[in-house]
């Protein structure tokens, strides 16, 4: 009941999601390609604080990086830069990368398959499996964060960076990358390192050993333990953590379906395949059925009832043998396992490798696990490097290594064979350049080295002759000269064994053919026609022709020439008769050819008008007028004359035009018409013509209208179309007309007058119910009807739903600029990029921009998410430069401010409309959160700026009157030159001389000293007389008394 008890436990569905990850597998170390540069790592490192990326390239084998910064990440981008990188050092076998969008579209994988590169993508959430590249991002970010700690601009240290981690060392293969890749050191301001080894075998030794510890330390810290999971098994997935109560593994088991090393593919319930790492999977425990556990519970019971009447058996019969003085020793009858290690008759387990080999070697390996292994098959020369690993039961280890060394079989030299090709070959100058190919000369071992020997030729210099090969399998001759030429070609073996052969080349003298002369093909032209064009254009000659001449024949009539040295000859002004003219050309060498061309000229000659009066018509009465035409009647002449005339029918008709190319006939009965049609031409010769016009009945059915079915459309799609293509007629629909209801919304409009036309398209819709009706009219004037309605309904998202602008022209913003901006909101987020359901995309009305229509799908709870909290988030988190684009605005497409609750916000501006007396906050609308509102009582503003202004009058008036006061005190003076009455004290008054602006008390001041600038005061100084007074006014002597009043 215990192991039930237990295993309804391990199978408790709820415990099995919130319980501990089992432990991870041992890890399985790379192993180092068979050449640098065949396998490489990508991946994408940042953003960093400045707002770009940085590209990563990675090669295995010998860990040399590439980088490459970009602001914009894209598939192009990428692709650019590594076809830059590939001319560098070529194309690699295979490339690895994660599953970002850039690396997995449709682009990137078809680029890469046309270079002939294999794309492979790692395990979803499991970086790890990339860990090359992602060694190398950790490095990467740590020397971008102390550049950023020193306060240096990171980006120009990033080339010495690579500098000397290409040329440092690496910790794996004890080489540099460098040297890995390029077979050579760089040189650098770094220390110069002891002497690597260039021995491949070394470094892929080092390689492994490295990687053995590395997996011995992480197996060890992480607890690692093979797992037992098999094709078919139900697994639980790990989940992304959301939140607090987010359980660690997805409700919903998975089958195993395929696995592959640690990397196994998932089927979910809806049969999705999903590739995860097994440590992101634990086995699921299911509830076993009732039936299996009565079973379980049955066998159980009778090995217990066994086991117990086994034990009560051997007691008895202990009882009955033992004395009553003996002392009966109950002991366990627990059956104690040896352990595994005493039961191995070899302690030790052997492991042999092959190391190395000689390129494209074949061989058999025998006994990899035995104390003794056995090669056989070993074709190819060199040496083949073998290790052996041992290990023993108490877990030690050990390791040897042994080179086989398989020789080349003695070889017996033979002579080489010299081989010419062509042996013989024959040109004709101008062709003065010829090739002798010994390169099918052969040997048994190799040739070390060709000589070619000129034996006979015409008189030249050999340096103007040889053009190129002279100690090579090829020889180019160039500027021969006519005759016979006769070369030698010796090669010589590894053992200097030699052979020779010879080849003939003959050179032809250059052949001076006459020229061909070619007047063209007998001309027959007909009056009024007097012209005509002959070509020579057609005469040829080996080295060009260098004159022509024309010539006519003195028998011809007369006519006028142009261009008779030249090879196309004008003839104007030609009479009847036959012309005869010679066309002769000359070549460079002086030779010369004739050729002779005849142009007959004939009278004019008239042939009769040919008259067409048009198809026999058919009318359906009442239509009873129709035209006839004769424009298609023709005349070598022209013709001059048109003639109508009525032979049978109802002689109600009217005739109208009856002498124009025209007829207009009216008034047609019921019948049967034959007209006939009679034209002439200037020299008087006449054609004629019938037709016939038949008026039959009217058997028309009226017309079968269509409007389509209803349509529906929710919003913000406002465009929607009505289709009465299908309406149908006997004869023919003539016209279409779409009438909108009068209860119908006005808003609305028809596009390009398609309200005349079989398909209706509308655009700006609104809300509510559109009802049109659809009239169609037949040739005959017959109509039919028939409605069509447009339901036009909210969006179910429309709460979700936001609205983003953006500062781009509307026809710049591409599907890539599209799938950035995806991408960059997914992030900004926290969700994935398919989570990001882009509705619409529209010009905004606000100039050169446009508005993108989102919202947002919560994968977990299969809903949308809230708009107004989506919005709220990216004006938290994006700044107006995150995007490639500048970011406007970003608003909830439903507007649910309450507008402070003193208006309501207009749904199309995103605007709050203010009630009476009340007014938005301009601070909080243009700065902080930048949000309409309606928080201002127009009657506290308004009471607070007249209390301002009344405060700001008060505040001027006082500093005026404070002014004011100071200037009042300061009286100004009109002074004169002071004196007495008494003349001779002013006789006996000293006179003074003062300075402008020189006073002897500053509360006294002239006001001459400040109206003139050339007056000067005098003062009259004298002996102070007491109880005499002083007069305002002084005398001055020999003067005139002056008056001046203060």
């Amino acid at each position: 009941m215990d192991k039930q008890v237990e295993e309804r436990i391990r199978c408790c569905h709820p415990c099995q999601l919130v319980s501990k990850s089992p432990r991870p597998e041992p890890m399985e170390p790379t192993k180092l390609p068979k050449k640098p540069w065949s396998k490489l790592a990508i991946d994408v490192c940042g953003p960093f604080p400045t707002g770009e990326q940085v590209v990563v390239l990675t090669d295995y084998y010998s860990r040399w990086p590439e980088v490459k910064i970009l602001k914009s990440v894209t598939s192009k981008n990428i692709l650019d830069w590594l076809l830059s990188v590939f001319a560098t050092h070529g194309f690699p076998d295979e490339i690895k990368s994660d599953n970002a969008s850039y690396f997995v579209s449709t682009e990137f994988k078809d680029t890469l398959t046309s270079w002939g590169i294999e794309h492979k993508t790692v395990t979803e959430y499991w970086p790890q499996a990339n860990g090359q590249v992602e060694r190398f991002n950790q490095v990467l970010e740590k020397h971008i964060l102390t550049a950023q700690a020193e306060g240096k601009a990171w980006k120009p240290t990033i080339p010495i960076m690579l500098l000397h981690y290409r040329n440092t060392p690496h910790r794996m293969t004890g080489r540099t990358p460098s040297s890995l890749l390029m077979n050579r050191e760089v040189k650098t301001k770094l220390p110069s390192f002891e002497q690597q080894t260039n021995d491949e075998t070394e470094t892929r030794m080092k390689d492994e050993e490295e990687k053995e510890k590395s997996k011995k330390y992480t197996d060890k810290k992480r607890k690692a333990s093979p797992r037992n999971l098999e094709v078919g098994n139900k697994v639980l997935v790990t989940q992304k953590h959301r939140n607090k109560f987010t359980t660690k593994f997805h409700p919903d088991p998975m089958v195993i379906t395929k696995i592959n090393g640690t990397q196994i593919v998932l089927k979910d319930k809806n049969g999705t395949q999903h590739r995860r790492n097994s440590s992101h999977v634990k086995l699921y425990q299911e509830i076993p059925d009732p039936e299996e556990e009565i079973q379980s519970d049955r066998k159980h019971d009778r090995q217990t009832e066994s086991r117990e009447e086994n034990t009560e058996a051997t007691q008895t019969e202990t009882n009955q043998n033992t004395t009553e003085t003996e002392i009966v020793l109950r002991r366990s009858t627990r059956n104690r396992k040896q352990p595994d290690y005493l039961k191995v008759a070899h302690p030790y387990t052997y492991q042999w490798l092959q190391i190395s080999s000689p390129q494209n070697s074949h061989g058999y390996m025998e006994g990899k696990n035995a104390q003794r292994v056995v090669l056989s098959q070993l074709k190819k020369p060199g040496v083949y490097q073998l290790k052996v690993i041992v290990r023993s039961s108490h877990y030690a280890y050990g390791k040897a290594f042994v080179n086989v060394t398989v020789e080349k079989p003695k070889r017996v030299n033979k002579p080489p064979r010299a081989d010419i090709s062509p042996k013989e070959q024959s040109i004709t100058l101008p062709t003065n350049e010829v090739v002798l190919d010994g390169s099918k000369s052969s040997d048994d071992d190799k040739i070390v080295e060709y000589k070619w020997q000129e034996l006979k030729g015409p008189l030249s210099e050999k340096n103007k002759i040889i053009k190129s090969g002279v100690d090579s399998p090829i020889l180019q001759l160039k500027s021969l000269l006519p005759g016979v030429y006769t070369y030698k070609l010796t090669v010589i073996d590894a053992d200097d064994e030699t052979d020779s052969t010879t080849a003939t080349v003959t050179v032809n003298a250059e052949k001076d053919y006459p020229p061909v002369a070619r007047a063209g093909n007998d001309v027959v032209i007909t009056l009024p026609e007097n012209f005509v064009t002959l070509y020579g254009n057609g005469s040829t000659d080996d080295h060009g022709i260098k004159g022509y001449e024309w010539s006519k024949s003195p028998l011809s009539p007369a006519c006028d020439l142009q261009g008779s040295t030249g090879p196309i000859l004008h003839v104007s002004n030609m009479i009847v008769g036959d012309y005869s003219f010679t066309l002769k050309v000359t070549d460079s060498g002086g030779q010369s050819s004739d050729s002779k061309v005849t142009v007959v000229v004939r009278p004019e000659r008239n042939s009769p008008p040919l008259a067409y009066a048009g198809d026999d018509k058919d009318l359906v009465f009442p239509d009873d007028t129709t035209t006839l035409s004769a424009k298609e009647s023709t005349d070598d002449q022209g013709i001059t004359s048109f003639k109508w005339e009525k032979l049978s029918g109802p002689s109600s008709v009217v005739m109208s035009g009856v002498e124009k190319m025209v007829l207009n006939l009216s008034q047609l009965k019921e019948g049967h018409y034959v007209f006939k049609l009679t034209v002439t031409d200037a020299k008087g010769l006449t054609g004629t013509d019938r037709v016939s016009v038949n008026v039959k009945r009217d058997g028309n059915k009226p017309p079968q209208a269509d409007a389509g079915p209803d349509v529906f459309v929710k919003l913000p799609n406002r465009a929607a179309g009505l289709d009465g293509s299908t309406s149908s007629d006997d004869y023919g629909i003539v016209s279409y007309t779409w009438t909108r209801d009068l209860k119908s919304p006005a808003a609305g409009d028809v596009i390009n007058g398609s309200n005349r036309q079989p398909i209706l398209r509308l655009s700006n819709l609104v809300k509510g119910v559109y009802k049109f009706r659809l009239t169609v009219k037949d040739a005959k004037g017959l109509k039919s009807y028939d409605d069509a309605k447009i339901f036009v309904k909210e969006d179910v998202n429309s709460p979700s739903l936001v609205e983003l602008y953006l500062d781009v022209d509307i026809t710049s913003f591409t599907e890539e600029n599209k799938r950035q901006l995806v991408r960059k909101l997914a992030v900004s987020l926290n969700v994935m990029d398919s989570d990001i359901v882009i509705e619409h995309i529209q010009p905004s009305g606000r100039g050169n921009s446009l508005v993108v229509l989102f919202y947002v799908r919560d994968s977990l709870i299969k809903q949308s998410r809230d708009g107004k909290e989506i919005a709220y988030l990216l004006k938290q988190k994006i700044s107006d430069t995150f995007f490639e684009f500048r970011m406007q605005e970003v608003e909830p497409y439903v507007c649910r401010n309450n507008c402070s609750g003193h208006g309501f916000c207009d749904q199309h501006t995103k605007q709050c409309i203010c009630e009476r007396f009340w007014m938005q906050d301009p601070f909080k609308a243009k700065f902080g959160l930048r949000e309409s509102n309606c928080d201002w009582s127009i009657l506290y503003v308004t009471v607070i700026i007249f209390a301002v202004i009344v405060a700001i009058v008060g505040i001027s008036w006082g500093v005026c009157f404070c002014m004011g006061r100071t200037k009042s005190r300061r009286r100004k003076h009109q002074y004169s030159i002071i004196g007495d009455e008494d003349s001779d004290d002013a006789k006996n008054a000293t006179m003074e001389l003062f300075p402008r602006d020189k006073f002897l008390n500053s509360s006294i001041m002239s006001e001459t000293d400040m109206d003139s600038d050339e007056e000067t005061l005098f003062e009259n100084q004298k002996p102070y007389k007491p109880g005499r007074t002083s007069q305002m006014n002084g005398m001055l002597n020999g003067a005139k008394k002056k008056n001046h009043h203060t």
